[in-house]
């Protein structure tokens, strides 16, 4: 056979491999090679075209990312404040007094009624207090004096300086035990009620605090 006709025997074997890559694989070419030439074994060259603008790959389909739970949080509820008060009538001859009360209001009206109630007269506030201690500390002229402090010795210890302030040389004492309004006091605790004592139990705790807060402030006034 001639130059010209191997040519010839050529382009039309590479043309078939154009025509059937598929096939050229099943005889022994791997992918993007065309076998050429005849047996004992075929010579792959590579195939044109192959590689080009390859058909996109199908990208795996990403989960939507799991949105975040939404916190609802619980509306903080205010904080109750309890109010007391002490009231007297006007000759300051009793003392009352109401305590854990909502509002300043009412624990006043509570006590007012109860010392109109109980003395028939218009009675009078010395001081109001909230989520604390009051103490009222009366001198001879039957003038009063108040301490506060969330510590019911202390609001004691605090009126009584104040009346020994005003009187150096008069008398003072506690006109009732501390009285405490609040969360954390426990109802009652102070409020001078018998408690399972008796009124004389009463008298002795007021007579022994007094006679002790007097002796503090006599060594700290010397």
């Amino acid at each position: 056979m001639s130059k010209h006709a191997h040519r010839i025997a050529g382009l039309f074997l590479l043309a078939s491999a154009l025509a059937a890559p598929h096939a050229a694989a099943e005889q022994g070419c791997p992918d993007g090679l065309s076998p050429i030439g005849q047996a004992p074994g075929p010579i792959c060259v590579p195939t044109p075209g192959y590689g080009l603008n390859p058909p996109p790959r199908a990208q795996p389909r990403q989960a939507a990312p799991t949105p975040m739970p939404q916190i609802t949080m619980m509306p903080s509820l205010p904080r109750p404040r309890y109010y007391g008060v002490h009231v007297t009538d006007p000759a300051r001859t009793q003392l009352y007094s109401s305590n854990y009360s909502l509002d300043v209001d009412t624990a006043a009206t509570l006590a007012l009624n109860f010392c109109r109630e109980q003395t028939g007269q218009t009675c009078v506030v010395l001081g109001s207090f909230v989520d604390q201690c009051q103490s009222i500390a009366i001198d001879a002229a039957r003038k009063t004096y108040r301490g506060l402090d969330l510590i019911p010795r202390v609001a004691a210890r605090a009126a009584m300086a104040e009346c020994t302030r005003a009187n150096k040389a008069g008398e003072c004492r506690l006109w009732r035990l501390p009285l405490c309004s609040g969360l954390g006091y426990g109802e009652g605790n102070y409020v001078g009620n018998d408690n399972g004592r008796t009124p004389e139990q009463i008298a002795a705790e007021i007579d022994t605090m007094t006679r002790e807060l007097s002796a503090e402030l006599a060594r700290e006034n010397r």
